[in-house]
């Protein structure tokens, strides 16, 4: 997880966090281009630019004081921050 982001290259991202209050949440996938996404440990599913879901769901069971993601991505984009949602988000982003 130490080395550089490299264009167009796979990649593992890990991002930590702490909360103080758990709750359902969703994380935003935009920007990233097609892999899958890990909170502490549990797969919470698949990810791709073009859709149709542009959030993924993660249920507050998931989640603690101290948190861990991670994102497998294999079109080599990268985001410097993930952001957290209340609502589900679906639409086309890309034809």
């Amino acid at each position: 997880f130490n080395k550089e982001w490299q264009p167009e290259q796979p990649a593992f991202y890990l991002f930590e966090f702490e909360l103080e209050q758990v709750s359902d949440t969703f994380i935003e996938m935009t920007g990233w281009g097609k892999g899958f996404v890990e909170v502490n440990g549990f797969n919470i599913g698949q990810f791709w630019k073009v859709g149709p879901q542009t959030r993924l769901y993660i249920p507050a069971t998931l989640l603690k004081k101290d948190n861990r993601i991670i994102i497998f991505e294999t079109e080599g984009q990268f985001q410097e921050q993930i952001t957290s949602c209340k609502q589900p988000g679906f639409g086309l982003l890309e034809k």
